[in-house]
């Protein structure tokens, strides 16, 4: 009976009081506008000549690695593949060490 007591009583005082006074140290602050722009233009054409190449006619894409959302650290080529269209990324051993690249003609 009287460890049901003590349990009780316990619990009865396990709750502080609730703290009023941190409201008194809100501070308002300016509002800040950001301005930005969003390139997301991650493939994009070659140019139709560079110094002594011709691209022109071909199907040329440059993938920028630095915007895409692939996680290149655990090298996984089909999310750096996926936005081409025409093209199959399959791996041979499931860790994308060894992967197939398959392109349909166009």
């Amino acid at each position: 009976m009287l460890a049901i007591l003590l349990f009780f009583s316990a619990v009865a005082f396990a709750q502080q009081p609730e703290n009023k006074d941190t409201l008194v140290k809100v501070k308002s602050l300016d509002s800040l506008t950001f301005y930005t722009q969003l390139n997301q233009n991650v493939i994009r054409q070659l140019p139709s000549e560079h110094g002594t190449y011709i691209f022109s006619g071909k199907k040329t894409e440059v993938i920028n690695l630095a915007h895409t959302a692939a996680d290149i650290a655990n090298k996984t080529g089909r999310q750096v593949f996926a936005k081409i269209p025409g093209v199959f990324v399959y791996d041979m051993d499931g860790s994308g060490n060894q992967i197939n690249i398959a392109a349909r003609g166009l």
